[in-house]
């Protein structure tokens, strides 16, 4: 079974019925999934949830980061943290 059928089973994503739109959950953050970046970020969402075992509620896309002075949007985040505050990947 492929990683997005899993995601979907297990209710971590939503793959609205036209393809258009993909939504993460729990954080429930939409994206636009006809973007070809996008298919990398979730296969990378999935995959940290997968194959490294990171609790779904820590792993965050198209989060937004502070570098220095200014904020930045990273791709994927995972916390440390349930809380979601303490940034161990980025």
């Amino acid at each position: 079974m492929s990683l997005i059928k899993k995601g979907i089973r297990d209710r971590f994503i939503i793959l609205d019925e036209s393809k258009n739109t993909i939504t993460y959950l729990p954080h429930v953050k939409i994206r636009r999934y006809s973007n070809p970046e996008e298919k990398v970020q979730l296969n990378t969402f999935l995959s940290l949830i997968y194959d490294y075992r990171y609790p779904p509620e820590r792993v965050k896309v198209s989060e937004e980061v502070k570098i220095g002075s200014s904020s930045r949007e990273a791709d994927v985040v995972v916390f440390k943290d349930d809380d979601c505050k303490d940034p161990y990947i980025v």
